[in-house]
């Protein structure tokens, strides 16, 4: 399995796009769980599925799709540090759909 420069596994990576990059006002940051956490920009997120254990064949890259629940696309809130770097994602037609 592909393993990143900072010792992270792939699999313990998740694709996701970045929609709003963001930080509470200090009235609704003293409510968070650990106020003086130093992690205060936080990052919503719409996330695709997981990485599969093996890239496709041919091409050596690996799929992924939006991820559903309920039919409503999953997203997460994450503090910005626990982002680890940024990927470049092909969409491929769908042939046969139209």
């Amino acid at each position: 399995m592909f393993e990143l420069e900072t010792d992270i596994m792939l699999s313990d990576c998740r694709v996701a796009q970045i929609c709003a990059i963001f930080a509470l006002p200090p009235e609704l940051q003293c409510l968070r769980h650990d106020p003086s956490d130093e992690y205060t920009h936080l990052a919503y997120l719409k996330l695709f599925t997981p990485f599969k254990a093996t890239s496709e064949k041919y091409t050596r890259l690996y799929t992924v799709s939006h991820s559903y629940q309920n039919m409503q696309w999953k997203a997460l809130v994450i503090p910005l540090s626990h982002i680890v770097r940024s990927c470049h994602l092909v969409g491929v037609p769908i042939h046969g759909v139209g």
